[in-house]
């Protein structure tokens, strides 16, 4: 289509003067262009007249220092770009009034540290989450297309069955895909790795953007190193999976830093080291919520034989 032809049909959408093909037309070449999470609608007529000042303040700019370099007459072409963008401009400003903030679509749910919460879905599915996780979907559609996005953190899900409407939950690095069953998922950014681990029935798990994925069962795991890009199994009793949720904490091989997120998620209080020894150990313990933060220290130390000391809100073993 001829540049003069579009900016005729932005101005009629502007003015909606369109008929309802024409319409479309444009419709689907602004949504070609995606929607930008952090980018509001215009909210009003001040906001519109002061982001278009700058914009053609910028066009402006630019066209004088080419004007300088090249000794060219650029003011034939300004006047045209100008005109396209007070035209582009009008339809964006009156195609952002139309459309929702679709952050507002989204049901975001946190949980602090020391805290655990349970999520009751629009399915009747059941969201267990640890502390400092953070995950959203779309209450409005759940139904019918039943996606989890867990943004940080770890949940235990217990999915009602649905034949027609697979559950997934999406990571940063992993999909799982599954209709009934229940499962564990850690995605913590500060841990080097991501992990599914199966309950009951049977999930599918597929790194991002890559197929066929793994289909994994009952006492079945997956870890996804984020850092070298494999993905391995990890079999666990099935027990272990959620086994947080009843205030049991099942550590095997941890590093020292997952051994402090766990510390500081529960108990509120940074746990650190300044021997190296202590920073390579990897820790096999199992914590209980209702111990006290000195006997979780206690049989921390008493692994490798170590001591601990408190400095302000800070626990330094060594």
């Amino acid at each position: 289509m001829r540049k003069r032809n579009f900016k005729t049909l932005l101005r009629k959408y502007a003015k909606r003067k369109l008929n309802e093909i024409d319409t479309q037309l444009v419709d689907g070449w602004y949504d070609s262009f995606g929607y930008a999470e952090n980018v509001k609608p215009l909210q009003n007529e001040k906001t519109a007249v002061r982001i278009e000042s700058q914009l053609r303040g910028a066009l402006d700019q630019h066209i004088a220092q080419k004007k300088q370099v090249r000794q060219l007459n650029f003011w034939p072409y300004a006047a045209a770009a100008s005109l396209f963008l007070g035209v582009l401009f009008t339809f964006l400003h009156y195609r952002s009034s139309q459309a929702p903030d679709l952050r507002l679509a989204f049901d975001i749910v946190k949980t602090s540290k020391g805290e655990l919460k349970k999520v009751k879905l629009p399915d009747s599915s059941e969201v267990w989450m640890n502390a400092g996780s953070v995950l959203h979907y779309t209450s409005a559609t759940f139904n019918q297309h039943r996606i989890i996005y867990l943004d940080e953190g770890e949940a235990f899900f217990q999915v009602t069955k649905d034949p027609k409407h697979p559950f997934e939950v999406y990571t940063s690095k992993l999909h799982t895909r599954v209709l009934g069953t229940s499962f564990n998922v850690k995605a913590y950014g500060k841990l080097h790795y991501t992990s599914v681990l199966v309950k009951t029935g049977h999930v599918r798990v597929t790194v991002k953007n890559m197929e066929p994925g793994a289909v994994i069962t009952a006492s079945q795991g997956l870890v996804y190193n984020n850092i070298t890009g494999l993905l391995q199994r990890n079999d666990l009793p099935a027990e272990e999976s959620g086994s947080w949720v009843n205030g049991i904490t099942m550590l095997h091989e941890a590093s020292f830093d997952e051994l402090a997120l766990v510390f500081y998620n529960r108990y509120k209080q940074k746990l650190s080291s300044t021997n190296p020894d202590v920073l390579k150990y990897h820790y096999t313990i199992t914590l209980l919520q209702n111990k006290s933060v000195e006997s979780a220290l206690k049989l921390i130390c008493n692994i490798h034989n170590n001591q601990y000391r408190r400095k302000e809100n800070e626990l330094i073993i060594y």
